[in-house]
């Protein structure tokens, strides 16, 4: 009886460890959104005065919380870079993001723009989406006094969760 007892608790030693440690590891909750061509560049190099179909952004979250949009603009004469968020609930149809503001118990509701403020250089960074609910997103970029030689580069990762 003693050898099983002792048996057990080696088993136990080595074995309980482990499978603590691989409840608690990280599991990949993210994807990098690519083109049909493989590219994660979803936008690359377009310019800002280019037709509005071609600086649109088109993702599908498939399930996903969250995308992080991020975005690299090669500046030459644009003094600001804004994206309008749109969500299509069937794939189909776009919906306007819409921010609500309150005064006197009102609240007046505006199309949500994300917007760099005035620049004056290349500019980088990303933005942070809420895309739960959404079966197709749209983002549509825009440039200020945007040119042929201010070139807009995107690519999108997907996060799972909350």
């Amino acid at each position: 009886m003693k050898r099983f007892a002792f048996a057990l608790a080696l088993i136990a030693g080595l074995l309980l460890p482990k499978l603590a440690v691989a409840q608690y590891a990280p599991v990949n909750r993210t994807r990098t959104v690519l083109t049909d061509a493989n590219s994660p560049l979803l936008l690359n190099g377009v310019a800002l005065n280019a037709a509005a179909g071609t600086r649109t952004l088109v993702f599908r979250p498939q399930r996903h919380a969250k995308a992080l949009v991020f975005y690299d603009l090669d500046r030459t004469a644009a003094t600001d870079l804004t994206a309008t968020f749109e969500c299509s609930p069937d794939g189909v149809n776009y919906f306007a993001r819409k921010a609500a503001e309150i005064s006197s118990g009102t609240a007046t509701l505006s199309t949500f723009t994300y917007t760099t403020g005035t620049i004056s250089a290349d500019t980088s960074g990303y933005i942070e989406a809420d895309v739960r609910g959404c079966m197709s997103v749209r983002m549509v970029w825009a440039g200020t006094s945007g040119g042929a030689s201010d070139l807009l580069t995107t690519r999108v990762t997907l996060v799972a969760g909350e």
